[in-house]
């Protein structure tokens, strides 16, 4: 559990001429595991080894955020998943003009080319139902946004393999992560 969070205090207006102190503003709390496996030995033919596997996964969620009462999306908020990435949701790609007549209005940033939409665009779910794809601002009204993944690497792992025979050693070392999501 990490307490007394140090962010940017609350925003003043612009026209006051100076910046708000910063505050101890919340709490996260992280979960998760760490494993190890080791195994060494020595053959009669003189081969001695050593090979080591780890495997690791956290997540971290902000447990209370009291520069947030508004829960606006661009900023720390009670309950998110650190590193969540807000996006739409995509269903395929316009085939044709008639595909495009009945789908919903794109508005905003979401609309490519200027806002026309032409056969190849990406279709994108209207998840609020009100026939158009925005953006909302918040947790509580999100438009048609929704979590798509997270940043945070997960499943960490690694293999170190140590050799030696008649004074001469070799090291073999892999690393990786299982999953991660970018939004590019």
């Amino acid at each position: 559990k990490t307490t007394n969070i140090l962010v940017d205090g609350i925003k003043y207006p612009a026209v006051l001429g100076a910046a708000s102190p910063t505050t101890n503003s919340g709490v996260l709390d992280t979960k998760g595991f760490d494993f190890q496996a080791s195994y060494k030995n020595t053959t009669k033919g003189g081969l001695s080894y050593d090979i080591t596997a780890t495997l690791s996964n956290y997540k971290t969620v902000v447990v209370s955020f009291k520069n947030n009462p508004n829960m606006l999306l661009s900023t720390l908020y009670d309950g998110q998943v650190v590193g969540d990435i807000w996006g739409y949701e995509t269903y395929g790609i316009f085939q044709d003009a008639d595909e495009i007549a009945k789908a919903p209005v794109h508005t905003g940033s979401r609309a490519p080319h200027s806002g026309i939409i032409y056969p190849g665009d990406i279709r994108f779910a209207d998840l609020d139902g009100n026939d158009s794809i925005s953006a909302g601002t918040t947790v509580i009204n999100p438009g048609d946004l929704k979590v798509i993944g997270n940043t945070t690497p997960r499943y960490a792992f690694s293999l170190n393999t140590f050799l030696s025979w008649n004074n001469f050693d070799f090291n073999i070392f892999f690393q990786g992560i299982g999953k991660r999501d970018v939004y590019i």
